[in-house]
């Protein structure tokens, strides 16, 4: 299984319409890990249903990520 780790806000690029086409193109076993400062509307909610988790950035630094990669990806190497 491959997880990708998905901001929404990058340059050039709306990260909405990147999680649209990536899963119009691949495989419904690859996990989509949203991990973003962006506070979220009910619309932005709606748009990330499509993800496995969303994990907000803040006070516990990359920790929260870790665990849901730890979840999405069985026989991971545990690195923390």
């Amino acid at each position: 299984m491959i997880a990708v780790v998905l901001d929404l806000i990058m340059p050039h690029l709306d990260g909405f319409e990147f999680l649209d086409r990536f899963r119009r193109r691949m495989r419904a076993a690859h996990a989509v890990i949203i991990w973003t400062v962006k506070d979220l509307s009910t619309y932005d909610q709606g748009a990330c249903a499509d993800a496995q988790a969303v994990v907000m950035k803040g006070s516990d630094g990359a920790a929260g990520l870790v665990r849901e990669l730890d979840a999405f990806l069985p026989g991971r190497q545990a690195s923390h």
